[in-house]
């Protein structure tokens, strides 16, 4: 992980660049994101039930606000969740409400297909990745370090916000 925080000092550095983030994932790329079936610590799955998808994405410090995403709840992934290995994620408004109801997700742990847990540590505003006629879906996102197979780092793109044409 040490070439991305490289890559993403030099780009943030650049001059005019207010914000800069890293993710395996842009919007409108089909196929970009990871699915998986997942389950919440403090809701057992009933298995007389299919169970529920969840696509994620592997992101950095940086991106949310480098593609102009605000965070609603909690915080977002900071540098130490990678340099410290925290097993942290971000989900977004519609994963919080299909998985929490009306009940507060920060703090609340989730896992994919009987990984390891993961503590929700931010809510985010809900995007449409895929066009603004796709119908929103749960979406979550996951430092570069999280222990999730699927979420792996490979092919990074750089997200960069200027304070003017780039």
């Amino acid at each position: 992980a040490r070439i991305y925080h490289e890559i993403l000092d030099a780009a943030a550095a650049l001059p005019g660049v207010t914000s800069a983030g890293l993710t395996n994932a842009l919007p409108l790329q089909p196929g970009s994101l990871t699915g998986s079936s997942y389950t919440v610590e403090s809701r057992p799955a009933d298995e007389d039930v299919l169970q529920k998808i969840v696509m994620f994405g592997v992101i950095s410090n940086g991106f949310l606000d480098a593609m102009g995403t605000p965070l609603v709840a909690g915080r977002d992934i900071e540098r130490a969740d990678y340099d410290h290995a925290r097993p942290v994620i971000l989900i977004n408004e519609q994963f919080a409400r299909e998985a929490f109801g009306d009940a507060d997700p920060i703090g609340q742990r989730v896992r994919f297909s009987g990984e390891s847990w993961l503590e929700i540590v931010g809510v985010v505003k809900d995007v449409r990745l895929m066009g603004p006629r796709e119908e929103l879906r749960p979406i979550a996102y996951l430092p570069m370090t999280a222990p999730v197979p699927g979420a792996r780092m490979g092919l990074m793109h750089v997200a960069l916000r200027t304070d003017g044409d780039p």
